[in-house]
């Protein structure tokens, strides 16, 4: 799962967006809150999400990475289909 799929928005997100939806996600799965251990470890995740897509120099870079994971996804799938 990418930080997007975490924190519930698609890439086109604003800014004001992300924050709304890590304060949706933080208030209902903060540790006060929701003492589950599945809910803990999420609202670590939502939290780490939400420290790189709010920083624009690491959603940038984070942004990039997914775009080159994503051309050598489509290059691998392309070759196999080529192949048979």
């Amino acid at each position: 799962m990418n930080h997007y799929e975490t924190l519930k928005v698609n890439k086109n997100a604003t800014k004001e967006e992300i924050t709304l939806a890590h304060k949706r996600l933080a208030m209902r799965l903060h540790p006060d809150r929701n003492p589950s251990k599945e809910a803990a470890e999420e609202f670590k995740k939502v939290n780490k999400a939400y420290s790189i897509l709010n920083n624009p120099t690491q959603k940038a870079a984070y942004d990039k990475e997914i775009e080159q994971k994503e051309f050598y996804r489509q290059a691998e799938k392309n070759k196999a289909n080529n192949s048979t």
